[in-house]
């Protein structure tokens, strides 16, 4: 079933992204069994993973959810930074650029995903010029990431706008990196395997 699934699909994907990346696709699905497994222990329960969905009480620390028109995942992001302990508030960019929210009481904050601004002029232009080119909003996320005591995280479009921004390798100036187009020339989303070395990160 795996077998037809994936060769209607590469059918397709021939027509979009070329010959040369969905045959690489169809190769390679094979190479990744599917293999679903729960530790014995596991039972689904928030409690049992030490989780509260009813907490009532503050945890001292705040995570800012940073969103623009067009982004999503949003609430999903706040619910799982609740559940992680955080206490979540919602920070438009209009926030920002009218200077309402300063951050300063923020120790996290998370650029979430989505098409924000629709990806006028490329993924997270605009979302970026709307930092860059704002006094209020610039100066707010300088100040953020110039402290000690904070954390960042950019999902998605997040991601792009962190680039955008040279937040990602900030110590590499204006050579900072930039992301390019893909080979297939189409969005990708896909499940990849990374090692991840002996690090500091709380991440």
């Amino acid at each position: 079933l795996r077998d037809v699934w994936y060769r209607t699909s590469y059918l397709f994907d021939k027509k979009q992204s070329g010959e040369e990346c969905a045959l690489d696709r169809f190769k390679n699905y094979k190479k990744q069994p599917l293999q679903f497994n729960f530790l014995p222990s596991f039972t689904g329960k928030m409690q049992d993973l030490d989780l509260n969905p009813d907490r009532k009480e503050r945890s001292g620390l705040t995570a800012a959810i940073i969103r623009d028109k067009g982004t999503n995942g949003e609430r999903e992001m706040a619910y799982a930074l609740f559940l992680a302990g955080f206490d979540v508030k919602d920070v438009h960019m209009t926030d920002l650029t009218s200077g309402r929210e300063t951050l300063e009481d923020v120790q996290f904050a998370v650029f979430c995903g989505g098409f924000s601004n629709s990806d006028v002029f490329g993924s997270a232009k605009g979302w970026a010029g709307g930092i860059l080119y704002n006094g209020k909003a610039r100066k707010t996320i300088e100040n953020f990431y110039a402290r000690p005591d904070t954390l960042s995280l950019g999902i998605c479009n997040g991601c792009q706008l962190l680039m955008e921004l040279g937040l990602i390798y900030p110590e590499a100036g204006k050579a900072h990196p930039k992301m390019q187009h893909n080979r297939s020339h189409k969005f990708e989303s896909a499940f990849l395997s990374v090692e991840i070395p002996q690090n500091s990160s709380v991440m």
